[in-house]
């Protein structure tokens, strides 16, 4: 009797040694997971943090840049452009706006003046796969108050996983000036080739002058001679016949 007594004893012992143990890891582990939980939260926070900053920095330099930079998603919807390219624009299309679709400009022009559709544009033949991308094409944009700009355009497709295109990036700049001072350095090329021929069709025309003047020179110096000649060979005539003589030899002289 007493020892089994006893044996109840030792069990319950060990049953409340093993219910504090339990109690004991439970705890522990609780307080694990919410250290865990706690510092998950920590660094969420912090990795949020730190997005948003890289987000903001991202943002300043998107719209400080000296290039204009626009955005379109698979349908050519804008997404996001920089205030640059609002400037070239003339314009703040509305992003997210499904009637402002692949460029923000009123209107398009291609290099040789004809009017460019912005379904046609290369922001549309690279989001429908025409073409891989665009590298140095030149575009001409009309703003809303008229005045015509010139832009160098370089696009270049975003793709998902599956290397399907999800969107397109679009980065020009303005070349107005530099086409200008082509055209000038052009026309001042062709004006000096135009004065060149001028002048060198004046020289021929000024040495057919001379080759001229030379032989009506030669023709009165050798009639001239005759004259004199004629005049030693009759010193001996009358007053009226040399008159006569020389009369007639001073007319032919001047009918060369």
């Amino acid at each position: 009797m007493a020892a089994s007594l006893g044996d109840t004893d030792h069990a319950a012992e060990r049953q409340a040694i093993e219910d504090a143990l339990a109690s004991f890891r439970k705890t522990s582990m609780t307080a694990q997971y919410r250290t865990f939980e706690d510092e998950s939260t920590v660094d969420l926070e912090r990795a949020e943090d730190a997005l948003r900053e890289n987000e903001d920095r991202y943002r300043t330099l998107f719209d400080l840049a000296p290039v204009a930079v626009y955005s379109c998603d698979a349908s050519g919807v804008i997404r996001d452009y920089n205030n640059r390219a609002a400037e070239l624009w003339g314009r703040k299309p509305e992003p997210g706006d499904t009637d402002e679709r692949f460029c923000g400009s009123f209107k398009l022009y291609r290099p040789d003046g004809s009017f460019m559709p912005h379904e046609q544009c290369p922001m549309g033949d690279v989001l429908t796969g025409k073409i891989p991308g665009t590298h140095d094409a030149e575009v001409h944009i009309e703003r809303p108050d008229g005045s015509r700009i010139i832009v160098i355009v370089n696009i270049a497709p975003l793709k998902d996983d599956r290397g399907e295109i999800t969107g397109a990036i679009n980065c020009f700049y303005d070349v107005t000036e530099r086409k200008q001072a082509e055209e000038a350095l052009r026309e001042s090329v062709t004006e000096r080739v135009r004065v060149e021929e001028a002048l060198r069709e004046n020289e021929v025309q000024l040495r057919l002058a001379n080759e001229k003047l030379e032989s009506v020179v030669q023709k009165r110096t050798a009639s001239l001679r005759h004259l004199s000649a004629k005049l030693c060979v009759h010193r001996t005539k009358s007053t009226g016949e040399l008159r006569v003589t020389f009369t007639t030899v001073w007319d032919s002289i001047w009918r060369a």
